[in-house]
Order: C-alpha cells, then sequence, then structure tokens
C-alpha cells in the first residue's frame, strides 16, 4: 500500500513538473552577446489584459528582473526611464535607435509580455528582441512562455522571475 502511494505520488510530481516547464522559441540561432558592448532595455509592453484582469505593470515587472538577470550575467544594460516611455504600447523602433544612440549604446532590447494568466488562459510569456543601433538588424529574438498552474495566483512573481531568467539565459550566452 505504501509503494502504491509513493509511486502515484511520483508520477503525479513528475507530470507536474513536465507541465510546468519553460518552453522557448527562438528566432535567431547561435547569437552570442558582445560583453564588451553597451545595451539599453526599454519598457516592455504589457499584455493584452480583459475587463478582468489588471495587466498593468507587468512589462515593467519583466524588465526589471530580465535587465538584473542580464546585469548578474555581466551584460552592460541599462534600463532607460521617461516620461515619454510607456509599456502601454510598443516603442517605436527609429525613437528607441535614437535614444541609444544618445546613450552611447550599441545595442537595444525591447520586449513585450504576450500572454498573462486570466480565466482559461494558464500561460504567461515574454518576448525579446535585441537589435543593433547602427546595422538595425535583429541579433537576437526569442519567445519564452511558461504555464501558471504550478503558481498560486498570489505569487505570480516567481512566475515572472523564472520567464526572465531563462530569458536572459538565452540572450546572455
Amino acid at each position: 500500500m505504501k509503494l502504491r502511494t509513493f509511486l502515484y505520488i511520483l508520477l503525479c510530481s513528475i507530470l507536474l513538473t513536465g507541465c510546468s516547464g519553460i518552453q522557448v522559441r527562438s528566432v535567431t540561432e547561435n547569437f552570442s552577446i558582445d560583453r564588451e558592448g553597451r545595451y539599453v532595455v526599454f519598457p516592455f509592453a504589457d499584455p493584452p489584459g480583459d475587463r478582468f484582469t489588471n495587466t498593468s505593470g507587468k512589462g515593467e515587472h519583466f524588465r526589471e528582473r530580465f535587465a538584473r538577470y542580464c546585469l548578474k550575467k555581466g551584460v552592460n544594460i541599462e534600463p532607460i526611464y521617461g516620461s515619454q516611455l510607456t509599456a502601454e504600447e510598443s516603442i517605436d523602433l527609429e525613437d528607441a535607435i535614437e535614444i541609444a544612440k544618445r546613450k552611447g549604446a550599441n545595442h537595444i532590447v525591447l520586449g513585450r509580455v504576450t500572454k498573462w494568466p486570466s480565466g482559461e488562459q494558464t500561460v504567461a510569456g515574454l518576448q525579446v528582441t535585441i537589435t543593433g543601433v547602427y546595422s538595425r538588424k535583429v541579433v537576437f529574438s526569442a519567445e519564452a512562455s511558461k504555464n501558471s498552474e504550478a503558481y498560486s495566483y498570489s505569487n505570480n512573481e516567481d512566475l515572472v522571475n523564472d520567464i526572465s531568467r531563462e530569458m536572459a539565459e538565452r540572450a546572455c550566452r
């Protein structure tokens, strides 16, 4: 009887772990971050919301965590702040390039929260793109998503941390 209970718990744990893993879809391959370069990260766009879910500020949470993890990996990255920059809408690429040039940056980091748990939607997602300031070429682009069912709704900070850390691991190789 005890063996059967143990096996049942083990099976459930394996299923939960497998279902809650982070999935990353990378558009660019063989990207190696320029550790001598300077990166500026703009506000990440908030996810689309509905009338039941407040998604305001989610982009900022992801951006702050992403930048922190990149700094820990030795990347010279600076968040850009300013009243003209909001997370409610996407940042215009040309405006971002001009601001980055004034800051002396080689690359810009743009992102958006693509999904946020609400109602039947149980997945959170983050898309990050790194573009060369002078070449205007996308050097890194990926989207990470994770099922939020393994997290409590009161502890979505862990969900934000996990996805941001995984994306930083991919971007800052």
